[in-house]
């Protein structure tokens, strides 16, 4: 029975018509409320902590403070009650720069320059709780789910597509076309025109002659400018999701044209290889001897 209850858990919430009256009494008694107090925990109906709280808070003068108490609980190491109640005192409002200052002295203190944000990402909705703020809540009957590693990935790749699609492009034109490349049979296609070094994923770029922006003076289209925005964009999106990529040009434009059936008025741009690197990223460091120097590069005003 257990192992049924388990698994209709597993499979959505708990469906409670699979077990006896019994057995379910007993499981609603060992059910834990979180409303109330557990063992051990300190039980405010019975103390007088609040008493205590809302009789400094009522008997709270802030109009008896001068700007020497301020100074005096700013001068202190460790502030006292008191200190904190000349702080938040009108007398205070002189001297907002200097708690400033000895806020971030403090913080710095404990927590030196980080800054900690609780950031969930979910990949599952199963719970064993009922928060009863909580839409997860194991008692709420709706339908559980967990992503597997495919549906992740597939995520993933949603993500770095978007980040395509709303590329910028020259006059809003949209000119790029995207050739998603992940079947063992596609991506054999792919192998004879290209070294996609093993990449469990490519995306071909390719831009539409015939749907893009064409510069008035000399007639030149768009087609490369855009494609290689967007081909950046995945790039960017890729390592922000902790991937690692390969911009390939060096490919032949007619086998991948034949192998996948490209249309005329599309040309394949570049091809991006996604997947996760085997080895430690580059340092950028390297840019120091690998690139060329900046004067070398960049003129003012006039070649």
């Amino acid at each position: 029975m257990a192992e049924t209850v388990q698994a209709s858990q597993q499979d959505g919430h708990f469906n409670e018509s699979i077990v006896n009256e019994e057995i379910l009494e007993d499981m609603k008694k060992n059910r834990i409320d979180h409303m109330k107090y557990l063992p051990d925990m300190e039980q405010l109906e019975e103390s007088d902590v609040m008493d205590q709280v809302i009789s400094a808070m009522n008997a709270y003068d802030y109009d008896k403070y001068t700007e020497a108490d301020v100074r005096r609980a700013l001068a202190h190491d460790n502030r006292t009650p008191e200190d904190f109640k000349a702080l938040l005192s009108p007398a205070a409002l002189p001297l907002l720069e200097e708690i400033a200052q000895a806020a971030r002295i403090e913080t710095r203190k404990h927590f030196g320059n980080s800054i900690c944000m609780f950031t969930p990402i979910y990949i599952a909705n199963y719970c064993e709780n009922y928060c009863i703020y909580c839409g997860f809540n194991c008692h709420n009957k709706i339908r559980r789910a967990k992503l597997n590693a495919d549906e992740i990935e597939k995520e993933k790749l949603d993500k770095i597509l978007e980040a395509a699609r709303i590329a910028p492009t020259a006059a809003n034109a949209q000119s790029q076309r995207l050739l998603v490349i992940s079947s063992q049979e596609a991506k054999e296609k792919l192998s004879k025109g290209v070294n996609y070094h093993g990449a469990p994923l490519a995306i071909i770029v390719c831009g539409d002659h015939s749907d893009v922006f064409v510069r008035p003076f000399d007639k030149k289209d768009m087609v490369s400018v855009d494609a290689t925005i967007v081909a950046d964009h995945i790039v960017l999106e890729a390592e922000d999701l902790g991937l690692s990529s390969c911009w390939l040009t060096y490919f032949d434009p007619e086998i991948i044209r034949n192998e996948f059936n490209i249309p005329s008025n599309l040309e394949p741009i570049a091809i991006i290889a996604l997947g996760y690197a085997d080895t430690e990223k580059a340092s950028p460091d390297r840019h120091s001897k690998d690139r060329k120097a900046l004067e070398s590069l960049v003129c003012y005003e006039t070649f």
